[in-house]
């Protein structure tokens, strides 16, 4: 229920390596790793009030288990899915583990995948772009997993793989 910080040099003194885990000032921790995304500095978001502001460092987004999204600028954490709140408490809190987060850094867009109500695999994603600060909620993405990859093609190409094996990726 809560981030820590871990520093240090990794050293081995003795037996004892050379790492100190401090606990953060955030109010609650993530879902899971898979939810926890890294935000680039300059990227907008609403407030409580609906006032545009911008980081001024890299941050990590991730998804809670109290149903919003929140940022971690490494101090203090701050909600920054005001706009779809309703919508994100909507998801499945059982299967809390099988929210995931990917970055389209072509569309400077942070997508998070979540099951709601009573679906049991991911069904809605909360998509962030953080270039303008707006919100967008995407219907029916059955997606139990995702990844940004590059191609000899492509630089920065979105790869989705769905619930059901039968069914395949996109």
């Amino acid at each position: 229920k809560a981030l820590w910080t871990v520093s240090g040099s990794g050293a081995i003194i003795g037996d004892i390596p050379d790492f100190t885990k401090t606990r953060t000032n955030t109010g609650t921790g993530s879902v899971s790793h898979r939810s926890a995304l890294r935000i680039p500095a300059g990227s907008k978001y609403s407030d409580q009030t609906g006032q545009i502001q911008t980081t001024n460092v890299s941050s990590i987004a991730y998804f809670t288990p109290l149903g919003d999204i929140r940022m971690f600028d490494g101090d203090n954490d701050f909600i920054v899915s005001h706009p779809l709140k309703d919508t994100i408490k909507e998801f499945n809190f059982t299967h809390r583990h099988k929210i995931h987060a990917v970055i389209d850094s072509e569309n400077d867009q942070a997508i998070w995948f979540f099951p709601t109500g009573v679906n049991t695999e991911p069904n809605k994603c909360a998509v962030w772009n953080y270039r303008y600060g707006v919100w967008y909620v995407w219907e029916t993405m059955p997606f139990s997993s995702a990844a940004e990859i590059d191609t000899s093609n492509d630089a920065a190409l979105l790869l989705v793989g769905q619930s059901l094996t039968a069914t395949g990726g996109r």
